[in-house]
């Protein structure tokens, strides 16, 4: 499950700003994926991961569409890069001069991050209480298989 914000730019006459200016404005620190998941530190490519280095998780995907900048948060993740999350989407409307972005293709103002960091944070814990349970679902196949197993060659 993923969160995405559109930050759109305002004006006729809008100036295209590159994802390293972007980027540089947030003063986090980013980096690209190998073919392996593997971070590879102060690369920019079409989908670049922002982070704090001083709180690493699992990063927030940015790209530019145009003069729109994306946001992607994949949950679950941490509280404090929920925070980020939004810390950064607020940043950006200001460099931008708006006070709306586009949140999962809805309309939203950043007067209302408060509420969707409430939800995040709820949503990455119940993703998490998921995830635990299938794999307590899969821990117990595999004891039941081994038990099979160690049974069937005792006869």
């Amino acid at each position: 499950m993923s969160v995405i914000a559109r930050i759109k730019p305002k004006g006729l006459f809008k100036k295209k700003m590159s994802i390293q200016e972007i980027i540089g404005y947030t003063n986090l620190s980013y980096g690209v994926c190998d073919e392996n998941y593997r971070l590879i530190e102060n690369e920019i490519a079409k989908h670049t991961l922002l982070y704090d280095n001083a709180k690493p998780a699992r990063g927030i995907d940015i790209s530019m569409d145009e003069f729109d900048v994306v946001l992607q948060l994949s949950l679950p993740t941490t509280p404090s890069e929920i925070h980020l999350f939004y810390n950064t989407i607020q940043s950006l409307c200001n460099l931008y001069k708006v006070t709306t972005y586009i949140r999962e293709e809805e309309k939203v103002h950043i007067k209302e991050n408060e509420k969707f960091i409430r939800y995040d944070i709820e949503g990455s814990i119940e993703g998490l209480k998921i995830l635990n349970l299938k794999s307590k679902r899969i821990h117990i196949s595999v004891l039941k298989f081994l038990v099979f197993i160690i049974l069937s060659r005792l006869v």
